[in-house]
């Protein structure tokens, strides 16, 4: 949804959802009030909204005549809907909704009665697990992994460069000294050739020209050979040096600890054992949701909509329940339970015609509660325990990564050992042959010669003419040996001065690596203290708009605790939260079970409000439902909503009569409409 979008109304549409036949209503941005009273079906609009927005609240449920049921939000651009259908284990929801982050909104933009925030709260739950709940630190750190090993890399080639660099003034020194020995061997070779020139002119006629023309030939054959030693010999030191360098790659890789195998088997086991613990989470979240259905009938009971002979048959879950009405002997008669209970004012059932006191039925409200409670409870425990498992799997994934990268490198390094060995030895068997091949040119050569000098009349001359050939086929050797090293080392100076090009993007990567590294380090704790701060601040402003005047303060303190998390022990942040109250005797401290219900729900409140500014739930959900806050007073819910307002587009609250009432006094703006009007 746009900025702009924020501004108008969205239009909802429900069909079959809680008690809602059909309903429907246009929500302008700011305050909307449902007003009625207890099981006018305000809850079951706001589930409709949660429902059409993304939610995945297990309270969420079809109408009890009907299969399925449908949600719609429309904004001026899109439009979001939902379809629920009925299944054995509850209600099944599919569509599209306005999110796909069904765990951010659940926590923080929904705040029903059964909202987990809240629930904590009222529980004196982990504060810490409920407000970090969005922050995947798991991902975090095997992301600081990554980037760690891609900082190690970046170290390896800016450490290579700076060797490199080192290199280089030697290698244009050696240029500078091979370009001043091709010169002199050039010179030489001139020297050598214009009096190979002027001996040959002295020659007599007697010289038969067959006889120069073998010779010239067997020159420029030895000329070649020996070229081809030198170009051999420096193939066999390139390849040794390949060889060298792929046993230090080889000695230098590391693999995990664990073997594969085992790491393959572990990976396997704790697949098992997650998806083991998923199928028991889908199976509480079904009985739950039999516990709900019965918890929502006994609060029916509530407005003479059924007898608790009624209730007590709704309730068909496989669990030992609590002491209480609902545990009372079946042979007996309703009125029989209720009599055992404590007395307070009875209320007829429009369904049967018979009576039961209101204690009773709280007494069984209670307990449907207090199963709830256990459900929720095993519920977050095996969540914490498949949490640990999808942590340990991410960890295996990322050892058996690091085996497959490790493999790579081996495989590379053995093929360039082995390729190298089958080089060295290729080379070395056609350099024995050429220099055998050598050995016979020289001899043939020489033979060649002494038959021109027995043969010719000037045979100082032609003694001289042979050492001038021998001195220009090594000059000749020499040059092109000179010439191939001044080529090898002009192309090894452009590639390292390729290379240093790179340095300044390399550093700049590196720096940047280090940059998200020290952000991800400190995210997590940037996150810890920015909700600390926030509640801090706003639970203080909070109190003192709803005049709480015997709290003096309420305040979360980070904490550094060992706690023992599977069969390890380790450091682990904890939000703990202070009381400290104001009486006669001055402040002193307490604790959140002291609190009064009005308390506890307002700070439960200030929690949820907490994780919706930090977590910036408003960009995922620009809507805030608001229901349950019957137990603080009508003035104070007033003020609440006002400062609640500010931090949501779109907040819509299911009050009582009066509440509404306050509320429309104190903020002429906010819609007020009856949910009677609504609903059908």
């Amino acid at each position: 949804m746009s900025q702009a979008a924020k501004t108008k109304n969205l239009q909802v549409e429900l069909e079959n959802i809680g008690g809602i036949n059909e309903a429907s209503m246009g929500i302008p941005p700011g305050v909307t009030v449902l007003s009625g009273r207890n099981a006018t079906n305000r809850t079951s609009f706001l589930q409709g909204i949660m429902a059409a927005m993304g939610s995945e609240a297990d309270q969420i449920t079809v109408k009890s005549d009907a299969e399925e049921g449908r949600a719609v939000v429309q904004t001026p651009e899109e439009t979001y809907s939902r379809t629920l259908t009925r299944t054995n284990g509850g209600t099944a929801l599919t569509g599209d909704p306005f999110t796909d982050d069904p765990e951010l909104v659940d926590l923080y933009a929904f705040l029903l009665k059964e909202n987990p925030v809240r629930q904590t709260v009222e529980q004196d739950g982990d504060l810490y697990d409920v407000l970090m709940r969005p922050v995947d630190t798991a991902e975090i750190e095997n992301r600081l992994e990554r980037l760690k090993t891609e900082r190690e890399r970046l170290k390896q080639q800016l450490d290579k460069i700076e060797q490199r660099k080192k290199e280089l003034p030697q290698l244009e020194e050696r240029k500078q000294e091979l370009e001043s020995r091709l010169e002199e061997l050039r010179a030489d070779e001139s020297t050598l050739q214009q009096r190979k020139e002027e001996l040959e002119e002295q020659f007599t006629e007697q010289s038969t020209n067959e006889q120069s023309e073998e010779i010239e030939e067997l020159e420029e054959q030895l000329k070649s050979k020996r070229t081809d030693i030198s170009t051999l010999e420096r193939s066999i030191e390139q390849q040794e040096r390949l060889h060298e360098a792929a046993i230090d790659e080889l000695e230098s890789i590391d693999k995990p600890d664990t073997s594969e195998k085992e790491l393959r088997s572990k990976k396997t086991k704790l697949t098992e054992s997650r998806d083991i613990l998923s199928e028991q989470i889908e199976t509480l979240r079904a009985q739950q949701q039999e516990v709900t259905s019965g918890m929502e009938a006994a609060r029916a009971l509530q407005d003479s909509t059924a007898s608790l002979k009624q209730v007590v048959s709704d309730l068909d879950v496989d669990i030992t329940i609590p002491d209480g009405p609902l545990t009372t002997s079946e042979d007996k008669e309703t009125g029989e339970i209720t009599d055992a209970l404590v007395q307070g004012d009875t209320i007829r059932c429009l369904a049967c015609g018979s009576e039961v006191t209101t204690d009773t039925v709280e007494a069984v409200i209670d307990q449907y509660r207090e199963i709830n409670t256990t459900f929720r409870d095993q519920i977050r425990e095996l969540e914490q325990e498949q949490k640990e498992i999808r942590k340990q799997i991410k960890e295996t994934k990322s050892q058996l990564n690091e085996w497959k990268s490790a493999e790579e490198r081996i495989a590379e390094a053995t093929q360039q050992k082995q390729e190298a060995k089958v080089e060295i030895k290729k080379s070395k068997e056609e350099l024995e042959t050429v220099k055998q091949r050598v050995t016979e040119l020289e001899s043939e050569f020489e033979e060649k010669r002494q038959e021109m000098t027995e043969s010719s009349e000037d045979t100082e001359v032609r003694e001289e003419h042979s050492d001038i050939e021998d001195q220009l086929i090594n000059t000749e050797v020499e040059i092109r040996k000179t010439t191939d090293e001044i080529r090898e080392t002009t192309g090894r100076i452009e590639e390292i001065k390729e290379e240093i090009s790179d340095e300044g993007n390399l550093e700049t990567d590196l720096d940047n690596l280090k940059e998200e590294i020290t952000g991800l380090r400190s995210r997590v704790e940037d996150i810890e203290r920015e909700l600390v701060e926030e509640f801090n601040e706003t639970i203080e402003t909070v109190l003192d708009i709803l005049s709480y005047e015997n709290i003096e303060r309420i305040w979360i303190e980070r904490k550094q605790e060992t706690v023992k998390v599977g069969r390890r022990k380790e450091e682990q942040t904890v939000f703990e939260l202070n009381i400290v109250r104001e009486g006669s005797d001055g402040v002193y401290p307490d604790e959140l079970r002291h609190l009064s219900e009005s308390e506890r729900s307002v700070t439960g409140l200030v929690v949820a409000l907490t994780g919706y500014i930090v977590h910036d739930v408003d960009t995922k959900c620009p809507i805030m439902v608001l229901d349950s806050v019957e137990m603080i007073d009508s003035e104070r819910i007033a003020k609440m909503i006002e400062h609640f307002r500010d931090e949501t587009p779109y907040l819509v609250a299911a009050l009582l009569p009066e509440d509404s009432a306050a509320v429309e006094e104190s903020l002429p703006e906010a819609t007020v409409r009856g949910i009677d009007t609504l609903v059908s």
